[in-house]
């Protein structure tokens, strides 16, 4: 919490990809890229809770053991090439609001961005 605001770190990390197959479970110094992200978000002291939203049974499994609050199957019609940050946000915010959780901000972090470290988090918010 940051300011008496909850804040909801989101990772969306889908298996699928046309440029590099499977890039988000790839490894850099022996790390999943979708794990970059959720390490840096569960070190943060101002982030409330992790949502990662994936497609893969594998990176759902990983991030839940690795302290994702929610690790939520992504719907098939929201895996594809074209579809935009804004509508897995949209899904996410949707879903939350079925468990009567809500927030005042949301971070969306990509495992695309591995360099971005606990540091930068913070201080962005």
């Amino acid at each position: 919490m940051y300011k008496k605001k909850k804040i909801l770190c989101l990772i969306p990390a889908r298996i699928g990809s046309k440029g590099l197959k499977f890039k988000n479970i790839k490894k850099i110094n022996n790390k999943e890229l979708f794990m970059y992200p959720l390490i840096a978000a569960k070190n943060s002291n101002i982030i409330d809770d992790i949502f990662v939203s994936s497609d893969s049974n594998l990176i759902l499994k990983k991030s839940k053991k690795n302290g994702a609050n929610f690790s939520i199957k992504r719907p098939k019609k929201l895996c594809g090439d074209r579809i935009s940050s804004y509508q897995i946000i949209n899904y996410a915010i949707e879903y939350l609001n079925k468990l009567n959780k809500s927030y005042d901000y949301l971070i969306c972090l990509e495992p695309t961005s591995p360099l971005t470290d606990t540091k930068d988090i913070d201080l962005a918010i």
